[in-house]
Formats: C-alpha cells, sequence, structure tokens
C-alpha cells in the first residue's frame, strides 16, 4: 500500500478510520455483504415479476386474439 494513500483523506475520515476495532471492522464487512446479497435477490425478484406479468399479458392477449378469430369463424357460418 503506497504510503500516501490516506493523506487524501479529510480529517473526519481518518479519525475515523482510526477509532475502528476489529469488531467494527468485521461488522462493516458483514454490512457490505448483506447489501450484496439485498442487490442481488432485488434484482432476481425484479426480473421475476417482469417475466410473470409478460407471461401474463401474453397469455391474455394470445387469448383474446384466439377468442376473435373463433368468433369470425363462428361469424362466417
Amino acid at each position: 500500500m503506497p504510503p500516501d494513500r490516506f493523506s487524501q483523506l479529510s480529517e473526519e475520515t481518518k479519525d475515523f478510520l482510526a477509532n475502528l476495532r476489529t469488531e467494527d471492522v468485521h461488522l462493516l464487512e458483514e454490512g457490505i455483504s448483506l447489501v450484496r446479497s439485498i442487490r442481488t435477490v432485488s434484482a432476481f425478484v425484479k426480473w421475476l415479476l417482469v417475466g410473470t406479468f409478460g407471461t401474463i399479458g401474453g397469455t391474455w392477449a394470445a387469448l383474446k386474439l384466439f377468442g376473435e378469430i373463433l368468433a369470425s369463424i363462428k361469424g362466417a357460418k
């Protein structure tokens, strides 16, 4: 790690990092892991909902068209 890596940080940030305990670092790591997990699950749920509503909408449109075709066939007789 370069020696000037922390020289660009604000004093408030340096104080925060200097006062961290081992437990705090582990807690921050767990928090970061939790946020990553939440983002992954939320992306999955989003696409699950998009797929579900797309399937419902496509099925509805296909059934409506099928009904119209049947109605026109019955009307032609």
